[in-house]
């Protein structure tokens, strides 16, 4: 994905793999925005979880999954990094 392709970012839980696990109805957080990430989606029956990226800034971008099993819920808090040039 280049520069300003304004692209969705999209996790996907593998149906086969997990069992009941699904996404929270937060499922993906993001600790800042500026304005790079719009229009969060849960999708696939909470299998799947969808934000829009502008990619007009650069940078890094700490977020948290979450998702659940209908009793427990488990994070994990990565980075997004954009590497606009348009910054």
């Amino acid at each position: 994905m280049g520069p300003g392709n304004n692209q969705q970012i999209q996790w996907d839980i593998p149906i086969s793999q997990t069992g009941g696990w699904t996404f929270t109805s937060d499922g993906i957080t993001l600790a800042s925005n500026n304005g790079q990430f719009s229009n969060p989606t849960i999708a696939e029956h909470g299998k799947r979880f969808i934000w829009h990226n502008a990619n007009t800034v650069g940078g890094q971008y700490k977020y948290t999954i979450k998702v659940t099993n209908g009793t427990t819920v488990l994070e994990w808090d990565p980075t997004i990094i954009n590497q606009s040039s348009l910054t």
